[in-house]
């Protein structure tokens, strides 16, 4: 559909033929098809939507970046002493759309014992310096 409104703006001759209310039907179409906006609106509206963060554990790679955006910060704890937590090198945050109108942001990592049992969850995961809270299960 995208495509299709791309060509009509883009070629003079369909503008001549008539095509713009064509156009402004497609435009139309395209925004009420828009899932994505759709659930990033319904995100922000419900103001209880808790979205999960993943982090791939391991030493930092150097690759991530110092300056958080927004709604990341927000959801952050800043380190205030040495602890046992566990070290990511990498964040696979959702996307900004839909993180931005969230309540909260929490990771869900689950990492067992050497047995291959769980039984503990790390309450904060370390990424340059900032921390992440485990989403609450009681809340699912």
């Amino acid at each position: 559909m995208r495509n299709l409104i791309t060509t009509i703006e883009s070629d003079p001759d369909y503008v001549k033929k008539g095509f713009d209310t064509i156009l402004a039907s497609l435009k139309e179409s395209e925004k009420k098809l828009d899932n994505d906006a759709i659930l990033a609106y319904s995100v922000g509206t419900s103001k209880k939507v808790v979205l999960p963060l993943f982090f791939v554990l391991g030493n930092p790679s150097g690759r991530v970046s110092q300056n958080l955006p927004d709604y990341l910060q927000n959801n952050s704890l800043a380190a205030l002493s040495p602890d046992n937590s566990f070290t990511a090198r990498e964040m696979l945050p959702p996307i900004p759309e839909f993180s931005t109108g969230a309540l909260g942001l929490g990771h869900i990592n689950i990492i067992a014992d050497r047995d291959g049992t769980v039984r503990s969850e790390p309450l904060f995961i370390n990424l340059k310096k900032n921390y992440s809270l485990p989403l609450p299960c009681s809340s699912l």
